[in-house]
């Protein structure tokens, strides 16, 4: 009989201290695997009082998940500047720990990892994404047990064709190095085949999913009551194609002057993009919220929504389409997006091909038929997508890892 495993995981974020997906992509699996009977300790770079190093924090909704804080200052979605500049605000306060570049934060962090693996008992190491390569790696060379590096996004999702090399060859080397990779969608694992030369067969793809729970019904008569509403939440970075999105914008109010185009997130480009749409003349008609983080204020977003539009120029996965979808608004996304593979009910152009996204946005806010077949089309796909379905393909991974590794 097999015994469930013991996982010591590396991630960046956690919710509530999340700044996008993949907070909430680590919590959703961990809690799916530790209702599997998984037992795993998380262990995060949180910046804490500095005085206290480690800290355990027993997260009540996650029973059979012990999650542990480091002394760092690294952040998800980070960049070498942010980071920068967290350093030189820091320097009054007594931060002399920290790596001074992010990528030596991220090395310290690999060593810290290498303690907490020989004094934690675990079967395997799974870590998310670049900055806990280096801890994956440090912890299996310590215990000499199998590690799994999971690919949300890599360095050409964020940085396009001006990659950070330090980061890439941070990527190169541990996905190189690692037991098995698991990919958030065949998008994402064509690209860590073609930049990073990983064989196909070392690759598992494990779909992101999504928690009902996450949305209660908001009654959201009082928002924009005579506006046809456009919604955008995501980072305000290159990536997620806003450019595109307001030249679309421009084109749709043409056609239909009551829409009013809310962009949820906050990021670099925020007065990048608050300058176009004045350029643009649509200043009035678009609102950018900042960041969303209360629960129930994202929810009313959703649903307050006539249509959603995800127009990312490269989008390994794209959990909050399927969180539109969830809240069942129509969706319309870009080709260049990992979630366009798994869900047919939704309109899919190129991120650059801002009239085919104008023609789409208009369609939808004009046609209510068009909007309601998408979204119960989309609601029905979108529950096949569970975190619970993530944990199971996720289990199937570390059970042929710990296999071979001759644990069981």
């Amino acid at each position: 009989k097999m015994t469930l495993p013991k996982v010591l995981m590396f991630g960046w974020e956690l919710p509530p201290h999340n700044s996008g997906g993949l907070g909430v992509a680590c919590y959703g699996l961990t809690k799916g695997l530790s209702d599997l009977g998984a037992k795993i300790t998380f262990i995060l770079p949180k910046k804490l009082e500095v005085n206290a190093p480690f800290m355990e924090v027993k997260f009540d909704r996650l029973p059979l998940v012990n999650a542990v804080a480091v002394n760092s200052l690294l952040q998800a979605y980070m960049t070498a500047w942010g980071y920068r500049k967290i350093i030189v605000n820091g320097k009054e306060l007594d931060l002399t720990t920290m790596g001074d570049t992010i990528y030596e934060e991220a090395i310290r962090f690999g060593n810290v990892a290498s303690q907490w693996a020989s004094h934690l008992d675990h079967d395997l190491i799974h870590v998310h994404d670049w900055m806990t390569y280096p801890a994956g790696r440090a912890a299996s060379s310590v215990s000499g047990n199998p590690w799994v590096a999971h690919v949300h996004a890599t360095e050409y999702d964020r940085a396009g064709d001006r990659p950070d090399t330090r980061i890439a060859q941070i990527e190169y080397e541990g996905l190189n190095n690692a037991d098995r990779v698991i990919c958030v969608s065949d998008l994402t694992k064509r690209t860590v085949m073609r930049k990073y030369g990983i064989k196909g067969d070392k690759i598992d793809i494990v779909y992101n999913g999504v928690s009902m729970d996450d949305f209660p019904r908001v009654d959201t008569h009082d928002l924009l009551p005579n506006s046809k509403v456009v919604l955008f939440l995501g980072r305000l970075t290159m990536q997620k194609g806003l450019e595109y999105f307001l030249q679309a914008a421009k084109r749709v109010l043409e056609y239909e002057p009551k829409a009013v185009f809310v962009i949820a997130g906050s990021g670099d480009l925020e007065q990048q993009l608050i300058l176009q749409a004045s350029l643009l003349g649509i200043g009035d008609k678009v609102i950018f919220t900042g960041f969303i983080r209360n629960p129930l204020q994202r929810a009313s977003l959703f649903q307050r929504a006539d249509v959603f539009v995800m127009p990312s120029v490269s989008e390994p996965f794209g959990l909050v389409a399927l969180e539109a979808l969830a809240n069942q608004k129509p969706v319309i996304m870009s080709y260049e997006s990992g979630v366009a593979e798994v869900i047919k009910h939704a309109l899919k152009a190129h991120f650059w091909d801002t009239n085919e996204l104008a023609n789409m946005m208009v369609s939808v806010l004009r046609h209510k038929e068009l909007g309601n077949e998408l979204a119960s089309g989309g609601y029905r796909e979108m529950q096949k997508l569970s975190w619970n379905e993530a944990a199971n393909r996720t289990m199937d991974v570390y059970n042929k890892l710990v296999i071979r590794n001759g644990v069981y």
